[in-house]
């Protein structure tokens, strides 16, 4: 985990407008987990990528606006074919 929380400063010292974090298919608390320590590290918005509702939701839910200058997280893997996503906006509110 250490690695991706590096390559995550490495990308924001770069630069980078968002930081997509993905963890492929694991434990939703992984991500959780991520998305806190890199916030920790990167006041840059981060994007949550993953197909999985549960692990979106896990993202979305430890994802704290205030670390990233007020910037909502970007949710990737929606499609009209996955309209539960839309849910998520719930946690996130506009």
């Amino acid at each position: 985990m250490n690695a991706v929380v590096e390559l995550a400063v490495m990308q924001a010292a770069e630069g980078a407008a968002i930081v997509d974090v993905n963890i492929g298919k694991r434990d939703p608390k992984l991500m959780a987990e991520l998305v806190t320590r890199i916030q920790e590290k990167v006041k840059t918005p981060l994007c949550i990528d993953s197909p999985d509702m549960d692990i979106q939701r896990a993202g979305v839910k430890a994802y704290d606006p205030r670390k990233a200058g007020g910037v909502k997280p970007l949710v990737n893997s929606i499609s009209e074919l996955r309209m539960e996503m839309v849910e998520l906006l719930a946690i996130q509110p506009v």
